[in-house]
């Protein structure tokens, strides 16, 4: 973990030739809205959400995703019953996950929005069996990981061009690129994410979620978080494998994630059935 400080030092440094987006003023407000009050006001938040079709229609579409749905629910149609569905505990969370799904991963490199979206669908189904994070605290976390990935893309375009198969290598990836550019996309996301004022313990996970070392974490909450990261890509390579054996190394690390996130055997073999649907 010792190449941390440099790497962030470095990234502070690029971030100006980087098009880091602003969020719009209407998010903003809606994020104050739900970060000041216990129980806001839910016809302010559909005028403020009404006022962003994307964001709106997005919602709908998050709502209907199988991971978010009790089995043969019914299909949401409407902005309405979009926030029944999600609850507006969840809602900044998946608010936040919108916006930069819109002006981040998909105006990103070819395939970057397709990984964040797969990791942020396979880390939400591990959170149901997980205690301590919320289904749409992983969703967000899943989505904007690889944040990093879109600012290397910004300062050198032929990075997309490995983007995949370094999904395969996952631990040795930020190895390659803090030799190449000084710095890497997970230190270069954790300052997108600082400059965006997302809470402080994303930006760590975004940072730390190629550390092979997890239990050298000391925060619990944010070792977890690595760990459901680590494990959704885990569970995505072997996937994108046609679920073949994984290697000894990512063995050893998917072992150690279940005992972090607390998963037990019998929870893995209900995991290892979910994520079939999964299966390239």
């Amino acid at each position: 973990m010792s190449h941390y400080g440099t790497e962030v030092n470095i990234a502070y440094k690029l971030i100006s030739q980087i098009d880091v987006p602003v969020l719009p003023k209407e998010l903003l407000e809606l994020q104050t809205l739900l970060t000041t009050h216990d129980i806001p006001n839910i016809k302010q938040i559909v005028e403020l959400i009404s006022a962003n079709p994307y964001i709106a229609a997005e919602l709908v579409s998050i709502a209907n995703m199988p991971v978010f749905n009790p089995p043969q629910a019914t299909k949401i149609r409407d902005l309405d019953g979009a926030l029944f569905r999600l609850g507006m505990i969840n809602l900044r969370h998946y608010i936040l996950a919108i916006h930069l799904k819109n002006n981040v991963l998909d105006k990103g490199m070819n395939g970057l929005s397709y990984h964040s979206q797969m990791i942020a669908s396979i880390a939400s189904t591990i959170a149901e069996l997980t205690q301590g994070i919320k289904k749409a605290e992983a969703y967000l976390l899943g989505l904007v990981h690889d944040i990093g990935s879109f600012a290397i893309n910004q300062l050198d375009h032929s990075y997309g061009l490995t983007f995949h198969s370094k999904q395969r290598q996952y631990h040795s990836t930020n190895e390659s690129e803090y030799d190449r550019y000084g710095t890497t996309h997970s230190a270069l996301g954790y300052v997108m994410a600082t400059e965006l004022k997302l809470p402080t313990e994303l930006a760590q996970t975004i940072l730390l979620h190629h550390e092979p070392n997890i239990d050298l974490i000391k925060n619990p909450q944010l070792r977890r978080y690595v760990a459901l990261i680590e494990m959704a890509h885990l569970f995505d390579i072997r996937s994108r494998n046609k679920y073949k054996q994984l290697s000894e190394k990512h063995q050893i690390t998917l072992d150690k994630c279940s005992a972090i996130l607390e998963i037990n055997e019998q929870e893995m073999l209900q995991l290892n059935s979910k994520m079939e649907r999964f299966a390239a």
